[in-house]
């Protein structure tokens, strides 16, 4: 996994590959929501462990002949499926069983390519045809390496073709499964395959590639005689099967199983006591022969596979000059190579380790291409007069302008979406850092609004009163618009009662908010401000709320912008909580940066931008209607939806907190672009494409924002932040020999000790993505293996070089800490 991080002046942010952790149950529950519903409702699941063997909801292994009736009878629901993920340690996966399904009357089909994504690029042509002939739903494989693509129809004969270099391409309709990861990266239905396995089979009949499963044994003479004299006498010296067994191949039968074979069948064939023959797609250019459409392979090929990650050339200086010839191991045994001998000294090019440190620049907002005009003129104006950060000013207006919009005010979004222009936002920074001047300006014109609404209601409710019952009606009702320290028992109740404007809550000081949420305000526990508040933000929907004392309050549409300032200190503290319950993915982040603090500009006269944006404000308050998006706002959505989704899945389980806020992008984009559609008098009219192209801007702006914050500011006990920990933890150790470190010896730290086992591995993952650690350091590591997965490794000795100074403040402020704590003891 690599570190998050973005070009400053390009603003482009680079993707890393799909973390080795697994998703709590939670995110997991939430992927295969959006499976296609008859996956869902399907009795076809399994589970199943790190090994990707296949078990039964019952925890027994699958058995017997596959897609029989006994085989099917066996088949769990999926809730049954996620009940055992949760019950049972062992299993890791849900699995999805293809072939015949009797209560259909139809065959479930799949198309598996592996290694065929490199972060969100194909790696090769043939993925992409491949992607792109097929239809409906496709997702991602657990490695994130590769993809399945599921499919429902007719029957086909399995194809699995595999050739060196090349795309292994594998389809099937039968006697299979497919583990789900819910890692979607196309949504729709489940086409029939069965014409693209005829499409596969044609171009592969036409150019000789179908494979038969035959082994065609050449005799071994004429293999041997091929070798090198001292290679021959080494792989001679090295039977076949325990090579197997000590590589982690499992027999099974008269065939082998490849450790990193995803159909769980084994694929392995001895041909003789000193060479096999592999059809495992998982072996691709293990061998140097082929026979039929297998891999004839040794023990030497073995181990350049699994100790040398396929350099060749090094396996032969290391295992046969003279003092390695002898089968090394990691004891170090009498007569082998000693185990840290075996492994080449490593180059550093093109390893430049990634700064986990320090938090990216994030330039100055353009105004003019993220904002309306009026906005802009008057965020610059405000800022350059307080000698403030212009950002804030623009940031702090959004939620007062959501909030100062009629209820009638929405955009369509889709055929059944229809969102309502409620926005939160947040402006984060130290104490003196700016926060409340932007807040306290943008909410000015709101705050008289409501100010004239409360005596207006006071004069409504005397005459009211003074009215005789024959003549007095219904009583009045206060059209609040803003609200600062309230509990959500007023915040329900002003909801309720009021029917025209939407409700600002300003806090400026967010972290009573923040802390508010989780219980209910009389002390009674529970989660009822959080889920009150979260369905505020949602919108258009009438909710009821019941609360003690007061019985059900109907709200007619339960909405409410929030605005609200906090210091990274204070975020920190109810991180986790805020992130796992969606607030900080709904809240729009922004870090204001002292640097862009000064002195105030004297030549600027702000009170004509104040005017402007005054008037703004209650022209935003006339609008009224429905809009949808225009065909070019609606082609901008659809780009950025995509970019944003291919994004979060690749991130969401390294930073479930960034990958929040991805997942919200779409929905606070369109609500923007109405916003700035109804800045410009145009409601009831489609977006056009200026509104879609400012909000688009401003979206990708503050997600730089978020990425600093959720992977610099933020991250605690998070994968990074145990990442963090990890990688100052080498550098204050300094080199080791042949800078091999250990797992339980860079696992000695707090941070690392007190996670959970999941952050722990995608922590050792994400260093091995930023290209800290560069190789796992075993002899028996798999192919493939994760490098969480290893108990040692190699560390990348330019962050030695580079990340020296870092190293020195560590150890100069803990130096500091100690001494303070042994003036206190005295």
């Amino acid at each position: 996994m690599g570190a998050l991080h973005f070009n400053p002046a390009t603003l482009e942010i680079r993707v890393p590959a799909r973390s080795a952790a697994l998703p709590d149950l939670d995110t997991l529950r939430l992927r295969v929501d959006c499976l296609p519903g008859e996956m869902v409702q399907a009795r076809r699941w399994l589970v199943c462990g790190s090994d990707k063997i296949p078990h039964y909801v019952s925890g027994i292994a699958r058995n017997g002949t596959l897609d029989a009736q006994d085989d099917t009878d066996r088949l769990g629901t999926l809730d049954q499926a996620l009940g055992v993920l949760e019950r049972d340690g062992r299993f890791r996966y849900l699995g999805f069983a293809l072939g015949y399904d009797p209560a259909l009357g139809t065959h479930w089909q799949g198309l598996d390519l592996d290694d065929a994504l490199d972060g969100q690029a194909f790696t090769t042509e043939r993925a992409e045809a491949l992607y792109k002939l097929t239809e409906g739903y496709a997702e991602r494989s657990p490695s994130g390496r590769g993809f399945h693509v599921l499919g429902l129809g007719e029957p086909f004969r399995s194809i699995k073709w595999k050739r060196a270099g090349e795309q292994a391409v594998e389809v099937y309709s039968a006697a299979r499964f497919f583990t789900v990861t819910g890692q979607a990266m196309r949504d729709g239905g489940l086409p029939d395959l069965s014409p693209v396995a005829a499409r596969i089979r044609a171009d592969l009949l036409a150019a000789g590639k179908v494979r038969e499963h035959r082994v065609r044994s050449a005799a071994a003479g004429g293999y041997f005689d091929r070798m090198p004299e001292d290679l021959r006498e080494w792989v001679r010296a090295h039977p076949i099967a325990a090579a197997l067994a000590e590589y982690g191949y499992q027999q099974e039968g008269d065939r082998w199983l490849s450790p990193r074979s995803t159909s769980g069948l084994p694929g392995v064939v001895v041909l003789d006591e000193h060479r096999a023959v592999s059809f495992h797609a998982s072996d691709a250019g293990i061998g140097t022969e082929v026979a039929g459409d297998g891999e004839v392979f040794n023990a030497f090929d073995l181990a350049v596979r699994y100790c040398f990650q396929d350099d060749r050339r090094t396996a032969m200086r290391a295992l046969l000059e003279p003092g390695g010839t002898q089968h090394a191991n990691d004891a170090g045994e009498p007569g082998s190579t000693p185990a840290e001998s075996r492994f080449p000294a490593l180059s550093a090019d093109g390893l430049e380790p990634d700064d986990l440190f320090e938090a990216p620049t994030i330039p100055p907002m353009d105004l003019s291409a993220c904002l309306p005009a009026v906005l802009a003129e008057y965020a610059d104006a405000m800022g350059r007069a307080g000698g403030l950060d212009s950002g804030a000013y623009a940031v702090a207006a959004l939620p007062v302008l959501a909030a100062a919009t009629d209820r009638s005010v929405r955009v369509s979004l889709g055929p059944t979406h229809t969102s309502s222009i409620l926005l939160w936002a947040a402006l984060i920074g130290r104490t003196g850092a700016g926060k409340s001047p932007p807040m306290d300006a943008a909410v000015a014109p709101l705050a008289k609004m409501h100010a004239d609404a409360v005596r207006r209601y006071a004069a409504d409710m005397e005459a009211w009163k003074n009215a005789s019952k024959d003549d007095r009606g219904p009583a009045p009702t206060l059209q609040a618009r803003y609200l600062t320290d309230a509990t959500i028992e007023a915040v329900v109740a002003k909801l309720g009662d009021s029917k025209g404007p939407r409700l600002l809550r300003h806090a400026d000081e967010g972290s009573g908010w923040l802390n508010a949420m989780g219980r209910y305000s009389n002390g009674a526990g529970g989660d009822g401000e959080r889920s009150t508040w979260l369905t505020a933000w949602v919108g258009p929907q009438p909710c009821t709320v019941s609360r003690i004392g007061r019985g059900d309050v109907l709200v007619p549409e339960m909405g409410a912008c929030v605005l609200m300032g906090i210091t990274p200190d204070k975020m920190r503290e109810g991180y986790r909580e805020a992130t796992g319950e969606g607030v900080l993915g709904r809240t729009l982040l922004y870090l204001l940066e002292p640097a862009r603090t000064g002195l105030p500009d004297k030549t600027v006269a702000p009170a004509a931008a104040r005017y402007a944006y005054d008037e703004l404000v209650h022209r935003v308050a006339r609008a009224r209607g429905v809009s949808d998006l225009g065909p070019e706002a609606q082609g901008i959505y659809d780009a950025r939806r995509s970019e944003w989704r291919s994004i979060m899945t690749a991130i969401q389980d390294v930073s479930p907190g960034l990958a929040s806020v991805l997942a919200k992008a779409n929905e606070n984009f369109g609500r923007l672009a109405m916003l700035f559609e109804t800045a410009g008098e145009r409601v009831g009219a489609s977006v056009g494409g200026l509104a879609a192209s400012r909000a688009g801007a401003l979206m990708d702006y503050l997600l730089r924002h978020a990425v600093v914050a959720h992977q610099h500011l933020f991250v605690q006990d998070t994968v990074v932040g145990v990442a963090k920990a990890l990688a100052l933890k080498i550098l204050r150790d300094g080199p080791q020999p042949e800078n091999r470190v250990e797992r339980r010896a860079i696992g000695r730290t707090a941070a690392f000790e007190q996670a959970d086992e999941p952050t722990r591995r995608a922590a050792i993952d994400y260093l091995a993505g930023a290209r800290w650690l560069v190789a796992p350091d075993t002899k028996r590591v798999r192919l493939g293996m994760r490098f969480s997965e290893a108990t040692a490794w190699r560390v990348n000795p330019k962050v030695y070089e580079r990340f020296a100074d870092v190293a020195d403040r560590s150890r100069k402020e803990a130096e500091r800490a100690l001494a303070a704590l042994a003036g206190l003891r005295g």
